[in-house]
């Protein structure tokens, strides 16, 4: 650490400098200690008895930390205490309070100041404990997470004490305060590594919870649970996890004797599950006494020390009834072949400072686990923080709704900021009978592209199968997908273990100074390399619409192999059977051979698919998958490195480092490489490879190269080798992902110029022979751009070959089709004009902002774009903004603002309200209106926050906001920037249709607001 010089001669010629310190020894000050951990992280202790805690608590598992260097020295009655970051000034005497304790923090670039009991405007949100009965219209706040924007946290341990190898004790003063300060600016990944380095790690999952798992709350006999895993093996559709529910039980949903009119031989049906490689669980309600003619009652009173006579009320805080909880009710199921239980309510825990929730998936796992020497898994109601190290949540029952799987996608990612990744979700939700089809597929597509999968309901149907072939059909692939993902979403869960990191997780981790990053909350990176948004709104005619911000960088459409730059914030539209995935340029994304459980890893080779870019590595992490091997560091990492290099691209595979029981130590490969010409010359280790008639015959004999020029990828095949060999695979004369954006549009032109087709049926044979001609233009360039190593010269007349059949196909249309909606609709699918719009509240002016956007197939030079506001009657403009129109001509979107309020005298009508834009776009003498627009429900409307008022002259919205728990006083006064306004002149917007989460800038309390692209949205008056 560096100090001016100046200040360090003043101090020590002042005699006030105590030391320069090394070892993180508390400071003790009067009934406070300071105890530095880290140069950003510190622990502030208070205690009126001078009782301080040194053991490690339910919160706190480790305080063994590196020795960190400080500066500390006593001036004018004041402790001060100086690391690398922190500045800490305490005025000796009495609890922290924000008269006596203050602490400056600096780290990589932000800086603050914080004393007890500011208030922290930045907080990025948490988590609940259970979604129970969430709907349309009652949508609750995620609440306070750990991360903040404000650059630090502050965690409050008021948890008992649990020293290693003893049982908990209460704390020894009810009046302590026992802090940790955190510091991290935007390092937002030193707090999660700061985080669990202080309160543990996220435990490894094992492999099989990865898997897809099968719930439904429905009385299934033995036999019919095996005709059920006997059709999804039928169907081809990957299962590990079976969940029983509660109609197990043969004392309703007490107890621990088995229903043996649906279950005769309980032992039996379990060995034939574990035969088809699954895995078990039993849903279980441990809040519930043990009733006296439960045949494991008297075993568990006596050792828990209870009243044989009674039932057994259960209290986990008690050491003898935490043991016989679990050895003498839950391992006799478990060595009958249960692997693992499902919590539906906890167990009391009674002790001050204790979470039942928590301290009752504590005991399950910890129990489970001493018994097997395994991994253990609950599936259990959130408790708070310190659960992290007990994964994974059972988020609830909620409604089968499409503002439910909406609000899903931000409630998954930001868990993360409490260390909680794994929230397992009712796919299809829990209270619905059979679904919309569209609804069911988006919702098994969230699914299978997030930290758990698993189906259920409440009697209602969720096999894939009920919904028709083709939704049937696109399920399955996406169930598949998430099977050959299975490498990757091992790697990232492995870092979770060692990082903190969340497998989901907001862009703003990745992206913490781009305002964009925390803007979208219906998007989330999986992993580090694989951006996601799933479609949370219903779409026309199958498919859907999601708006998506894509970070800088290159990023290439998983699905299609588009190519796409950013940043770049875009209306995505998506048919039924593709969700929005997007591939950081660069990365290597490792797929295993489809295999319809992960009891045992498939044969065949691994598949790298590579995505061209700037230079970076990615890495494969390997286990047994069941063992705590990984815990003394058994395991293997591999690492994948992609660079490219003018016109080459280079993948290295790394030499695997690392062993574990049961490893293979040879391997063949699959190197994919995507978004690419095809190739000059292939290479494997330094020697040129021959190209092959087909991808099989790369898949079958793992040698030779082929290339897909429909999609633009190159497979090369490398024979099996011992895995402790890296090698080279070089692909040569090759253009990369900048050169494909141009092929992408053409490709992208080609499908919009045969939709046009498709709807100019009998129009002049001028237009039919101009699209034709299109048609045909587009095809041959796509192909050739793929197949033949060329000039950019070359390439380029290509292009314009194409844009110039673009414009004549256009002109051919304006001309012959006689002007109104049939020429209108065939020149929007023509140049793919696609409009979207979205609703923000606008909190510092009391308005709604009204976003709306544009985007064409491909720049159209010369366009002339203008933008007409759709506004209800009675609402007034506050502002708009028209500078970025001209996006359509670059390739960009155009984008069109505006702001409205409420008049004073508005009152809102039941019914729709409808705002938006309608665009009106000219080229080569032909105008198409396009039009954008979203419309607001009023007929639904339950819960409201005020954003107004609208009478307040200065027109700077409210301080204080109404939440929408609190019941409305329609008499009461609220408390504006300027003055006191009434109630019944503002404007209130339901939760229940806001999705998108703004700025905190901008909206003081944005992290409980919500609002979707499709969402319907309500603003009302209180009039």
């Amino acid at each position: 650490m560096r100090t001016p010089l100046i200040r360090l001669s003043a101090l020590v010629f002042l005699g006030l400098i105590a030391a320069v310190v090394t070892v993180a020894k508390p400071l003790a000050a009067g009934s406070a200690r300071i105890t530095i951990l880290s140069p950003t992280l510190v622990r502030l202790e208070h205690s009126p008895a001078k009782e301080f805690v040194d053991d490690t608590t339910v919160l706190v598992r480790t305080r063994n930390w590196p020795k960190t260097a400080y500066q500390s020295w006593r001036e004018e009655g004041q402790l001060q205490v100086k690391t690398e970051a922190l500045q800490i000034r305490y005025k000796i005497g009495g609890p922290f309070d924000a008269e006596n304790l203050s602490i400056a923090w600096n780290w990589q670039g932000r800086s603050g100041r914080w004393s007890p009991g500011q208030k922290d405007e930045g907080n990025l949100g948490g988590t609940r404990g259970a979604l129970d009965g969430i709907r349309a219209g009652h949508l609750p706040p995620l609440g306070q997470g750990l991360l903040s924007r404000s650059g630090y946290t502050l965690l409050s341990d008021t948890t008992p004490l649990w020293p290693p190898g003893e049982w908990l004790r209460e704390r020894p003063d009810d009046d302590a305060q026992d802090w940790y300060f955190f510091a991290y600016g935007h390092d937002y990944a030193r707090f999660f590594r700061e985080y669990t380095q202080l309160c543990g790690k996220v435990p490894l999952l094992p492999r099989y919870a990865f898997g897809a798992w099968y719930s439904r709350y429905w009385a299934y006999t033995a036999q019919e649970e095996r005709a059920l895993v006997e059709r999804f093996r039928r169907e081809g559709i990957p299962l590990d996890v079976l969940v029983i529910d509660v109609d197990w039980h043969k004392y309703g949903w007490e107890g621990y004797d088995w229903n043996t009119e649906l279950f005769p031989d309980p032992k039996g049906f379990l060995k034939w599950v574990h035969a088809q490689g699954l895995r078990v669980t039993l849903n279980n309600h441990p809040g519930s006494p043990l009733p006296k003619e439960d045949s494991h009652h008297a075993a568990a009173c006596a050792m828990a020390g209870a009243d044989p006579a009674q039932p057994l009320k259960w209290n986990l805080a008690d050491e003898r009834h935490a043991r016989a909880f679990q050895e003498a009710v839950h391992w006799p199921l478990e060595a009958m072949g249960i692997d693992f239980w499902w919590i539906d309510g906890a167990a009391r825990s009674q002790m001050k400072g204790l979470n039942s929730a928590a301290w009752c998936a504590r005991t399950y796992y910890d129990g489970t686990q001493r018994r097997t020497g395994h991994r253990s898994l609950v599936f259990s109601r959130y408790g708070g923080l310190g659960q992290h190290r007990y994964p994974t949540g059972f988020s609830g029952d909620v409604h089968s709704q499409w503002e439910v799987l909406a609000y899903e996608v931000p409630f998954t990612s930001r868990a993360g900021n409490v260390l909680f990744p794994y929230w397992s979700h009712d796919i299809g939700g829990f209270m619905g009978d059979k679904l919309d089809p569209e609804l069911y597929v988006r919702w098994c597509q969230f699914g299978a592209l997030s930290p758990v999968l698993r189906l259920h309901s409440n009697h209602g149907i969720r096999e894939p199968w009920a919904y028709g072939p083709d939704a049937e059909r696109i399920v399955r692939d996406f169930f598949r997908l998430r099977y050959r993902l299975f490498p990757y979403l091992y790697t990232a869960s492995a870092e979770t273990h060692l990082t903190g990191l969340p497998l989901c997780r907001p862009l703003y981790l990745a992206y913490p100074e781009r305002e964009q990053a925390y803007g979208n909350d219906q998007e989330y990176l999986l992993g580090p390399d694989l951006l996601v948004a799933p479609v949370t709104s219903p779409g026309t005619d199958g498919v859907g619409a999601q708006s998506v911000w894509l970070p800088p960088g290159f990023w290439t459409d998983y699905f299609t192999g588009e190519v796409y730059r950013g940043p770049r914030l875009m209306r995505y539209r998506c048919p039924l059977d593709r969700a929005p995935m997007f591939v950081r340029a660069g990365a290597v994304i490792p797929h295993q051979p489809d295999t319809l459980n992960l009891s045992q890893l498939p044969e065949g080779p691994l598949t790298l698919q590579v995505f061209p870019g700037p230079a970076q590595v990615s890495r494969l992490y390997e286990d047994d998958g069941l063992s705590l091997d990984y815990q003394k560091g058994a395991g293997a990492w591999t690492e994948l490195r992609c660079r490219s290099e003018g016109d080459r691209v280079v993948v290295n595979v790394g030499a695997t480092v690392g062993e574990f029981k049961e490893q293979r130590e040879q391997r063949a490969y699959v190197v994919q490489v995507r978004g690419v010409t095809r190739p000059g010359q292939v290479l494997v280790e330094g020697r040129r490879v021959g190209r092959v008639g087909s991808r099989r015959q790369v898949e079958q004999r793992q040698n030779g190269w082929w290339f897909d020029s429909d999609r633009a990828e190159v497979w090369v095949g490398v024979p099996e080798r011992s895995i402790r060999r890296g090698f080279e695979v070089a692909l040569a004369g090759v253009r990369g992902p900048e050169a494909l954006i141009e092929r992408t549009r053409t490709a992208r032109l080609l499908a919009c110029a045969r939709a046009a087709k498709g709807l100019a049926a009998g129009a002049p044979e001028a237009v039919q022979a101009a699209l034709d001609k299109l048609i045909q233009a587009a095809d041959s360039a796509r192909r050739a751009l793929m197949e033949m190593p060329t000039t950019e010269a070359k390439a380029r007349a290509r292009e314009d070959q194409v844009r110039s059949a673009f414009r004549q196909a256009w002109t051919a249309v304006a001309r012959a089709v006689p002007e109104g909606d049939r020429r209108s609709d065939i020149l929007r699918a023509l140049a793919g004009l696609m409009a979207g719009a979205e609703l923000r509240p606008a909190g510092k002016t009391g308005a709604l902002e009204v976003a709306t956007s544009l985007s064409a197939a491909l720049p159209l030079a010369g366009v002339e774009v203008r933008a007409d506001r759709a506004s209800p009657e009675g609402w007034s403009l506050v502002g708009e903004a028209t500078a970025e129109l001209e996006g359509l001509s670059t390739g960009d979107e155009a984008r069109f603002s505006y702001s409205v309020r409420p008049g004073d005298d508005w009152q809102a009508p039941l019914g729709e309200l409808v705002l938006g834009a309608r665009f009106n776009v000219t080229w080569q003498n032909a105008t198409v209106p396009v039009a954008a627009e979203t419309r607001l429900d009023c007929s639904y409307v339950q819960q409201f926050w005020l954003i107004g008022p609208f009478d307040d002259p200065q027109r700077q919205g409210v301080k204080t906001v109404c939440p929408p728990e609190q019941k409305l006083d329609l008499k009461a006064e609220y408390q504006g920037k300027q003055q006191r306004v009434k109630f019944s002149s503002a404007c209130m917007i339901p939760t229940s249709s806001l999705s998108h989460t703004p700025s905190r800038s901008s909206f003081p309390n944005a992290s409980k607001m919500r609002c979707s692209p499709s969402a319907r949205m309500t603003a009302a008056s209180s009039g």
